[in-house]
């Protein structure tokens, strides 16, 4: 089946917007600008996105680093953390080295100081990832894999180390944390959170 141009059309001006956002910030980013980006008229956005708001939440749900890791937790229920996690953190690296996902948190960061909708958005997002993965932990309490706990502290200690190990990983380049892999972080990360919460 071939793709439908005026999809193209809509990721390409998606593609070129998403580094001027991320660079000037919703309200510093004009259509002209969108537009030089993409290579078309700014009279044709309008075509694709009824404004630039629109433009600008499509690509925030379109390249939402944590609702794109779409692991199915409802399913993993007979599944042990021990699985579970560096799956999790196999996933997480996978979108960390994508250009967009971290372009998309730049935005997002940076937005969430003047507009408290973007930080809205933000938890939203975080949220997405947080509230399966701290239901998948309180079916493995109840099934007596993991300690009685505070299974969303559990899932935010999960993703805070994480993401934070990636920042520095990826974004920063650390030399340090260069000298590991993200599967020795990830043996790391089941290893402490088991000391932690194991039964």
């Amino acid at each position: 089946m071939q793709a439908d141009p005026r999809d193209e059309r809509r990721k390409q001006i998606m593609e070129a917007a998403l580094p001027v956002f991320a660079a000037n910030g919703f309200h510093g980013t004009s259509n002209r600008a969108i537009a030089s980006a993409a290579g078309i008229a700014p009279g044709l956005i309008y075509w694709y996105f009824k404004n630039k708001e629109d433009l600008f939440t499509t690509i925030l749900d379109t390249y939402a680093p944590f609702s794109r890791i779409a692991i199915p937790f409802a399913t993993l229920a007979e599944v042990p953390p021990q699985v579970v996690l560096p799956r999790l953190v196999a996933r997480i690296a996978e979108l960390m080295t994508d250009r967009r996902t971290l372009l998309v948190m730049r935005l997002l960061i940076a937005e969430t100081i003047t507009n408290p909708d973007a930080g809205l958005r933000l938890n939203s997002m975080v949220k997405s990832i947080l509230d399966p993965l701290a239901e998948y932990l309180r079916g493995q309490i109840a099934r007596g894999r993991l300690r009685d706990g505070e299974a969303l502290l559990m899932a935010q200690t999960v993703i805070s180390m994480t993401v934070f190990f990636l920042i520095r990983r990826v974004v920063g380049q650390d030399a340090d944390l260069l000298a590991y892999t993200i599967d020795d972080f990830s043996i790391f990360l089941v290893a402490t959170f088991m000391a932690a919460y194991g039964a």
